[in-house]
């Protein structure tokens, strides 16, 4: 018998059945595991902000639970966990040819929402040349376009 079954095993489900143990309840969390899923595709990629995702309130609350991994991981070390497996590094999106639609409308997404929350900040998020997006991943050959995102 369980106080509480957490569906969805994502972070917000996982920092819930964290927390809700933390505080001696006895929970299960449940995962479908669907091929493809996030947890798998992104290795724990965390980046609301580069997101192609529609709609403005799941981008705010995924800015939320984002910005959330920080405390999560500081409170796990001071209980104990040596090692969490969580780093933040830079994030670069980057165009496949001239007429990407994805990726420029993705783009002007990115851009607008920073236009209106002033998040990320514009010296943490802007445009490369392709020459620097070849810099900062070697294997990534010719790009017409890129995004750099230093989370």
């Amino acid at each position: 018998m369980y106080d509480v079954i957490i569906v969805g095993g994502g972070i917000v489900g996982a920092s819930v059945g964290y927390h809700l143990s933390s505080a001696g309840a006895s929970a299960l969390l449940v995962d479908r595991r669907d091929p493809g899923r996030a947890t798998d595709a992104g290795a724990g990629i965390v980046s609301p902000e580069t997101s192609r995702h529609d709609s403005e309130t799941w981008y705010e609350f995924a800015v939320e639970a984002a910005s959330y991994y920080r405390s999560l991981t500081a409170e796990l070390g001071e209980s104990g966990v040596e090692e969490t497996g969580y780093s933040q590094c830079g994030i670069l999106v980057a165009s496949r040819s001239e007429d990407d639609t994805a990726f420029s409308e993705g783009r002007k997404r990115i851009y607008a929402r920073r236009a209106k929350s002033d998040h990320p900040p514009a010296d943490r998020l802007y445009d490369v040349s392709p020459e620097e997006a070849r810099d900062r991943f070697p294997a990534l050959g010719d790009v017409p376009s890129a995004i750099y995102y230093e989370n």
